[in-house]
């Protein structure tokens, strides 16, 4: 917990003191592990996956829950609840985002080798109910804020990519397993993953196709986001981009593109 509000620290400075810059550049300690965003569960990880992928809800600048790929959800029994999905939403390769992806992407994450089927586990049964909307069921009634936050823990993949590319579990990271869906994303989030070089370099572009730009979801002007591990640039950053510091609150400035509104928009 401490490296990553290190890490989203480094992020808000860097941002603070690139103003009239579109192409940011920073470092951290530790490394982008996986594009699979279901195989590993961490900090560094987590935050640059946020950027390709989304999830059914998310944060506003106050942390507290909006619509994301979800626009609206309401319990329709004391274990039943429906989310009703954006339309119009396509992931980065074209694709259209429907209630399968949605469907496919919790049940992947409940899978063994997945990090985050603590959090896919509780929901015990996902439905399609037509292709914008679906319901999770829940084995036993649980608290709204411990439902919700389940939901907003879990990134969704495109059923239709991974199946055609052997992702269909994710991948194995413990046991050191290189999967296709580990070097290649395909999101429908703000930034498009250009390049993954292991502990070496990770790319992000700016994905012009995102939903969230015609909703006033993109606050700044980071067009490419250039992340490198730290104990393997420092000194050549050192010498050409001396670090600036400034004051920066960490909460409003978890993500590369500004914050999301605090208005519940849908």
């Amino acid at each position: 917990m401490a490296r990553m509000r290190l890490a989203i620290a480094v992020l808000c400075l860097a941002l603070a003191s690139l103003a009239g810059a579109k192409s940011l550049r920073w470092s951290s300690q530790g490394d982008f592990l996986s594009a699979d965003p279901h195989a590993q569960n961490e900090g560094i990880n987590n935050l640059i996956n946020s950027e390709i992928f989304e999830r059914l809800t998310t944060r506003d600048k106050r942390l507290g829950l909006i619509p994301s790929l979800a626009t609206t959800w309401q319990r329709t029994s004391p274990t039943v609840w429906r989310f009703t999905l954006r339309r119009g939403v396509v992931f980065h390769d074209g694709t259209p985002f429907t209630a399968d992806d949605v469907v496919y992407s919790i049940e992947r994450a409940k899978l063994p080798s997945s990090n985050f089927k603590v959090f896919a586990q509780p929901l015990a049964a996902v439905r399609r109910v037509d292709d914008y909307a679906v319901e999770i069921e829940t084995a036993k009634p649980l608290p709204d804020q411990v439902l919700l936050e389940n939901v907003n823990t879990i990134f969704i993949v495109s059923r239709a990519w991974c199946r055609k590319h052997g992702a269909d579990k994710p991948q194995d990271f413990m046991n050191a397993e290189e999967t296709y869906a580990s070097r290649v994303a395909n999101g429908t989030g703000p930034y498009v993953l250009a390049k993954r070089d292991p502990e070496i370099a990770t790319v992000l572009k700016k994905n012009p196709a995102w939903w969230g730009l015609g909703v006033g979801r993109f606050e700044g002007n980071v067009d490419e986001v250039v992340y490198r591990p730290s104990s393997r640039t420092r000194r050549g950053w050192q010498r050409s981009s001396p670090a600036r510091s400034t004051s920066c609150s960490i909460p409003r400035c978890r993500t590369f593109r500004g914050c999301a509104p605090t208005a519940p928009s849908a």
